[in-house]
């Protein structure tokens, strides 16, 4: 979690703003329909901030998941939003290892969260182990 839950509500409105903004504006949709899915995650954090530290609330574990899984399919719209700026040839070219690249990253991240066997040999060595799962300040 970073900055505070203000913050991310003003960074919310202006994400929101700024996609509403490129729709109208005709922008391709890896553009505006990336920059929904990265707001999105400022929603997530802002509405993570009323239940910063309450691990027992079923809120936080709740909120933590989405945000868990917003990062781990954040790679979509990373390679969406990348071949919008290349050339329609590049484009032709890259799509499919791109999405299948974060598909293959998707599901390894889902499986590291929501299956055991593997977190229980991964947490020596990955970050976000953790006894519980639940958002903490830092």
């Amino acid at each position: 979690m970073c900055w505070s839950g203000e913050a991310s509500l003003v960074m919310t409105t202006v994400g929101l703003s700024g996609a509403l903004w490129a729709k109208k504006q005709k922008l391709p949709a890896g553009i505006w329909v990336s920059l929904l899915w990265f707001t999105g995650m400022e929603f997530i954090q802002a509405m993570t901030y009323r239940v910063i530290n309450q691990c027992g609330d079923p809120l936080n574990t709740t909120l933590t998941y989405f945000g868990y899984m917003h990062i781990a399919l954040q790679g979509y719209f990373v390679q969406w939003v990348g071949l919008t700026f290349s050339t329609a040839e590049i484009r032709r070219k890259w799509f499919w290892p791109a999405m299948i690249s974060s598909t293959v990253t998707a599901l390894w991240y889902t499986a590291m969260a929501f299956y055991t066997p593997i977190m229980g040999t991964l947490c020596k060595h990955v970050w976000f182990c953790a006894e519980q799962t639940c958002s903490i300040h830092g």
